[in-house]
């Protein structure tokens, strides 16, 4: 089962001024416990349950609100952490990359010294070489001071750094005075607040509770937290332009829940052993309604128009399952221009391949641009694996090592590409469009597709990119014995997987990824378009995740 957040526009012709007052003091409110929690994790030694009793009686706000809290907070604080082992990783491959480009240039110096180059081109390349020195030098010091902040509580700067710098520089940002800026401040710092939902609450949230009434529109009751006075808040008025069925499907399965007889339910349910003695019971009322409701996680975001709601559930796995891997398989090979396509049989063999244009790393493009045409190519590939009936499998690729040595590659346009690149966006929406579609989605280890796809399987019938995605099918189904065999001498062969070895692993710059294998290639063209032999003896094979020159008897 899968979560998905759904929002929508609570606007402020909606919102009488009273409302709108006392939300905007549940933000306030809620962004100042927040601080000072964070302020409590860093100095106090009280236990959890200590600084939750404290923070309930001292700020007047329900156990729940605090979860709350606690939960958002955590949530900024893990992701922190998890920035910070990038940067780390991300340092150490931009050092790495920047040593290699000093030595290269190093030695171009050293080889122009030699041979009499241009005193000017000299002094030139070993300027070059010196600033990047300096470079690494800076690198190095970053690395040390997020190094020395491991196991450390991360440091926040709530309202973000950015608008905090602001301040000083108030004629550059367009502010007349300090107190339009402290203004801005104090916005952003009780900007939004969440909502914990539970499936034995009602309506699936104590404190914010959605339903739909008599007329069937929706409607949501706000529980207000006793330092703003208590009560509740009601909101109407709003509407779900994109998954309204999903979040229907909740309110009713929340409504099916409370309508439930809990005495007959429990009178028609079966005993089940007790955890500690062993000895047959009768079910608990949340053990007999394990089955009914679901939690509904809401939170609110000012809008420069009103507020925007983001209401997060749970949707239901699929009743009927579309297609099989007992069929064949749809393999995707995502390029940055393009996602190459191609179904292939049970036994592995090209049924159908296409090329669906997707420019994802399109520049100019604005993000709901971008996710557009990324939409309308996943709903594409969802059709073709719909229509032959068949699962679907893709790569699992990190590109963001590739992107942290992109300032030593030489080549702009591919920088350019690579940086704007949004694979994740498109593998993440085919994993999910799948999963609503009922469609079978597995993610498979994408090491060698490229260079089995272009020595096996590349045709004037399909392309490279085509042959790998018929690689990624072949593997998804669990034919992984690819092997590809050449007529030429074993020291070409050598020289190929040599070549190849350095290149082929996730963790080589983008540059490398073909440049040094179509050389040699190229250079032998003549041996490599010879027709391939079965018998022995076999210089070179190509198997799931190694590419070396074997002898076979």
């Amino acid at each position: 089962m899968q979560t998905s957040t759904y929002t929508t526009l609570i606007k402020s012709a909606d919102i009488d001024t009273e409302t709108e007052k006392l939300i905007s003091a549940y933000a306030a409110l809620f962004g100042r416990v927040e601080r000072k929690l964070y302020a409590s994790l860093c100095a106090d030694k009280m236990s959890a349950n200590e600084r939750k009793s404290h923070f309930v009686s001292k700020y007047q706000i329900s156990g729940r609100q605090y979860n709350a809290i606690l939960c958002t907070l955590t949530g900024k604080l893990d992701s922190k952490r998890e920035l910070d082992k990038l940067y780390q990783s991300e340092k150490k491959e931009r050092i790495e990359a920047v040593s290699g480009t000093i030595s290269r240039l190093q030695s171009q110096a050293e080889m122009l010294s030699k041979t009499g180059g241009a005193p000017s081109e000299i002094q030139k390349i070993r300027f070059k070489a010196h600033q990047k020195s300096r470079y690494r030098a800076k690198l190095t010091e970053q690395l040390e001071k997020i190094a020395g902040n491991t196991g450390k509580i991360p440091v926040m700067c709530f309202g973000s750094k950015k608008l905090f710098d602001k301040q000083f520089f108030l004629k550059e940002n367009n502010l007349k005075n300090h107190n339009e800026w402290l203004e801005e401040w104090q916005s952003a710092r009780s900007s939004q607040f969440m909502v914990l939902g539970s499936k034995d609450e009602t309506c699936g949230n104590q404190g914010a509770q959605l339903y739909v009434d008599d007329q069937g529109e929706f409607r949501l009751s706000l529980r207000l937290p006793d330092a703003l006075g208590g009560g509740r808040a009601e909101l109407s008025g709003f509407d779900f332009s994109y998954g309204k069925s999903n979040v229907l499907a909740a309110c009713a399965e929340n409504e099916r829940r409370r309508a439930a007889n809990v005495k007959e339910l429990t009178r028609s349910s079966p005993w089940v052993p007790d955890r500690k003695t062993g000895e047959l019971r009768p079910q608990t009322k949340n053990e007999v309604l394990a089955s009914y409701g679901q939690p509904l996680t809401m939170r609110f975001m000012r809008h420069k128009f009103g507020w925007t709601l983001a209401v997060t559930v749970e949707e239901p796995v699929p009743e009927a399952i579309t297609g099989s891997y007992e069929n064949g398989c749809l393999g995707v090979d995502v390029n940055a221009d393009h996602l190459a396509v191609c179904v292939a049989t049970p036994d592995g063999n090209k049924k159908h391949v296409e090329d669906i244009p997707c420019p994802a790393s399109a520049k100019g493009l604005s993000t709901g641009q971008r996710m557009a045409m990324i939409g309308d190519a996943v709903k594409r590939i969802v059709e073709i694996a719909k229509q032959n009936n068949v699962g679907v499998g893709i790569e699992k690729l990190d590109f963001s090592r590739k992107k942290q040595a992109l300032k030593e590659t030489a080549d702009k346009r591919h920088r350019t590409m690579l940086s704007a690149f949004a694979y994740n966006m498109v593998i993440s929406l085919i994993e999910r469009r799948c999963y609503r579609e009922g469609l079978p989605c597995k993610a498979v280890n994408p090491a060698m597709t490229s260079v089995i796809g272009m020595f096996k399987y590349h045709s004037t019938q399909n392309t490279t990119h085509q042959a790998a995605a018929q690689v990624i099918a072949r593997r998804t189904l669990g034919l992984k014995h690819d092997r590809i065999r050449f007529s030429v001498p074993h020291n070409v062969g050598t020289q190929l997987c040599s070549a190849r070895s350095k290149t082929v692993s996730i963790d080589g710059g983008p540059l490398q990824r073909w440049g040094k294998v179509k050389a040699i290639v190229k250079k032998y063209a003549a041996l490599f378009k010879q027709p391939e032999k079965t018998g022995p003896p076999v210089p070179l094979m190509v198997n799931e995740h190694k590419l070396q020159p074997v002898s076979l008897a």
